[in-house]
């Protein structure tokens, strides 16, 4: 629970993100304490259109805002989508991390190893957070992501947003 007149979590990121048009979704642990389920995450999961224009825009924001590159890759591997699969493939890669250097418990994953992912940014949903949005992904798409993860943890995910779903 945030105190009053304490900022959301990645408020910055996410205002700068939308503030350069960046098509990208929350995905992962933050999207389902978003939905309403209640629990631990400590890093910020997106998903992504890997357009070469919207991964350039999105390092130069991230880099902008004091993230670096959790792996040694160059600019021009990030924005090449061809270059990140390849090395996704190569690696067993599912994400590319960014950890801010002021504060090293926070991290960005970008999913690079996403099926789907310009269908499921078409079927994004806005929240709105403090005046500002945040756009997550659909809560089928979640559960599905969830579930083809099929860790424990993912699991108690599932379990949980397909209660939340029902209810509303």
């Amino acid at each position: 629970m945030r105190k009053e007149g304490e900022k959301f979590l990645y408020e910055s990121e996410f205002k700068a993100l939308n503030a350069a048009k960046i098509d990208y979704a929350v995905c992962g642990g933050l999207a389902v304490i978003l939905y309403g389920y209640t629990r631990m995450t400590a890093d910020l999961d997106l998903i992504v259109s890997l357009k070469k224009q919207n991964l350039e825009n999105l390092y130069n924001i991230l880099i902008g805002l004091g993230y670096r590159l959790r792996i040694p890759i160059k600019k021009d591997v990030f924005i090449e989508r061809e270059m990140l699969e390849k090395l996704a493939d190569e690696k067993n890669m599912k994400v590319v991390s960014f950890q801010s250097t002021e504060d090293p418990m926070k991290v960005i994953d970008i999913g690079v190893n996403l099926p789907r992912s310009q269908e499921i940014l078409k079927r994004k949903k806005y929240l709105k957070i403090d005046g500002f949005r945040v756009p997550i992904i659909s809560i089928d798409d979640l559960i599905k992501m969830k579930e083809d993860l099929g860790r424990p943890r993912d699991m108690v995910d599932v379990e949980n947003l397909k209660k939340i779903r029902q209810e509303k």
